[in-house]
């Protein structure tokens, strides 16, 4: 890891369960002038926490982590980290859905057979806010729509301020100190948590917490 200007580089998380994975990628994308890795976790939930802390441009995640789905830690990133885009690496296109994969907020994917070349082209390309879904013509979503996952059930149901909300509320934290991590007021946190049990149709902070637990939003062990 380097210390370089901020403003020049795009910061970089890794994400990936095998140590191997990532010493080759933080060894490579340390050569480079226009990335800097500023760290590195090998499960979701330690992505989100780090994400939330560090505030990355890029963060490079394994599509099968062992705690969460990528789509759920995707989900989860961009709520902790609305500006940060996700790249997942896959061992092969099959094992990824490309559609469900960007309605969850990824900007591309990659295989790990790609060559480093390839590699750095998607970054380069998330990097310019562009997407890289190489299995999808044009920008566009296959035309046959899966059905929802339970992942995609939250994200319908919830908006991503709400998801916010709620993570926060899981983590113990007060409605103020909730506003001061979002950059709002309390009344609009206490609006959020009003909204977040109407539509869940449980009552106080126990039972959000429970609900976000059991779907896997949060880890209890933290």
């Amino acid at each position: 890891m380097r210390n370089l200007p901020l403003d020049k580089v795009s910061k970089v998380l890794l994400v990936d369960d095998h140590p191997v994975v990532i010493a080759g990628l933080e060894s490579f994308t340390s050569q480079q002038p226009d990335l800097e890795v500023v760290g590195a976790v090998q499960r979701g939930a330690d992505a989100v926490r780090r994400a939330r802390e560090l505030q990355p441009d890029i963060v490079v995640m394994d599509a099968t982590l062992p705690d969460m789905s990528v789509l759920q830690a995707t989900r989860l990133l961009r709520a902790a980290c609305p500006r940060c885009r996700v790249l997942a690496l896959a061992v092969t296109p099959s094992t990824l859905d490309s559609r469900r994969l960007m309605q969850a907020g990824a900007y591309g994917y990659m295989t790990k057979d790609a060559t480093c070349e390839a590699l750095l082209a998607a970054l380069r390309t998330i990097a310019r806010g562009e997407r890289h879904f190489p299995a999808l013509a044009d920008g566009e979503a296959p035309e046959d729509e899966p059905p929802p996952s339970s992942e995609e059930t939250v994200s319908r149901l919830l908006s991503r301020r709400e998801l916010q909300v709620l993570i926060a509320i899981a983590e113990g934290k007060t409605n103020k100190q909730i506003a001061d991590r979002l950059g709002t007021s309390v009344r609009t946190v206490e609006t959020h948590r009003e909204n977040l049990m109407r539509k869940l149709g449980v009552q106080g902070a126990a039972a959000l917490t429970r609900w976000a637990i059991t779907q896997g939003l949060v880890d209890p062990r933290k």
